[in-house]
């Protein structure tokens, strides 16, 4: 059998597979991880997270890539992070080492 003759047959059991024949075909399955849950930070939190390393409202805004504004907003409880600033702050908590393996700062 020829590559055309193999490409032709594996279109052909692709088609029956699709019309119901799941002797055609096997489905590929991969187990993920389950998510850990995002936490809630109070600006309380936010601000001891980032005084615990000495970063500057600004530079902390650079990390998540927000502005100080929002970090400001964040810390006197005036607004609260979205889904994806939660999730940074939760790596920023982990400390140096780990933004430097998530390639969030360099050096």
């Amino acid at each position: 059998m020829n590559v055309f003759d193999e490409a032709l047959k594996s279109l052909d059991e692709a088609i029956e597979y699709e019309q119901g024949n799941s002797s055609k075909g096997r489905e590929a399955v991969r187990i993920l991880k389950p998510v850990t849950p995002l936490r809630e930070y109070t600006g309380e939190d936010i601000k001891r997270i980032r005084e615990a390393y000495n970063y500057t409202q600004s530079y902390f805004g650079a990390l998540l890539g927000v502005s100080m504004k929002s970090v400001q907003s964040w810390e006197y409880n005036q607004s609260k992070p979205n889904g994806a600033a939660r999730r940074i702050i939760s790596i920023v908590e982990k400390g140096e080492g780990f933004l430097q393996e998530a390639e969030i700062i360099s050096g």
